[in-house]
């Protein structure tokens, strides 16, 4: 037996009456929901505007204090990078400025030098090439007030297969050991380094010149 349809008139307004219903109970599930939930909802808007606004007034804060720092670069600079750094650019939160005032303060005073190089070496925000470079020239600096840190430092940056400043590391160490009349260690520091891949042409030439020394020092 088929099953019996209802007039076209009446199934239209039942699918309609059946849609109102599903509206209205779709509704009420809104309206429960929001009355359970109302507090956490209106918490995390609440949250979500902050953090924006918070996220806002740090990108202007950001902007003010980046802009007073190039305007006080720029006011030292003017007078050659002679005179005291100022205490803003050395304290300065732009890690650009700050590794920038530290390595010039570096190399006007050389009582500060070590410790100015050790802390761009250690600020995790300066550039990794910068901080291996502020490494290096820290262990140069050390070298008179305190020759076994300096060559402590030298020899880790010479056996770091990654670091950037490898071979000029292993120069110092060979220009050193050639100074003490350790030929020996001169001569192995000096072939090491002109085995090393990419060796920039200056490195190279005085490396094959320091080994003609050394060669002609053994015999």
């Amino acid at each position: 037996m088929s099953k019996p349809h209802l007039p076209f008139e009446l199934e239209t307004a039942a699918t309609g009456f059946l849609k109102e219903v599903d509206d209205a109970l779709h509704e009420e599930r809104l309206l429960a929901l929001w009355h359970r939930y109302k507090k956490a909802l209106v918490a995390g808007v609440a949250a979500l505007v902050v953090l924006v606004a918070g996220r806002e007034a740090y990108q202007g804060w950001q902007a003010r204090a980046d802009a007073a720092a190039a305007r006080e670069w720029y006011a030292f600079s003017q007078n050659g990078d002679s005179g005291a750094v100022p205490q803003a650019l050395l304290e300065s939160a732009n890690p650009g400025f700050r590794s920038l005032a530290l390595v010039t303060e570096a190399k006007q005073d050389a009582a500060k030098a070590v410790a100015a190089y050790e802390a761009v070496a250690a600020d995790d925000d300066a550039p990794g090439w910068l901080q291996q470079i502020s490494q290096l020239n820290a262990a140069v600096s050390q070298l008179e007030g305190d020759p076994a840190a300096a060559r402590a430092r030298l020899e880790a940056l010479a056996a770091d297969e990654a670091a950037l400043v490898r071979a000029p590391a292993m120069e110092v160490l060979a220009a050193l050991a050639m100074g003490e009349g350790d030929v020996p260690a001169a001569r192995r520091l000096t072939e090491q380094l002109l085995v090393l891949p990419n060796l920039p042409t200056g490195l190279r030439v005085r490396a094959e010149k320091r080994l003609g020394a050394l060669t002609t020092l053994a015999n």
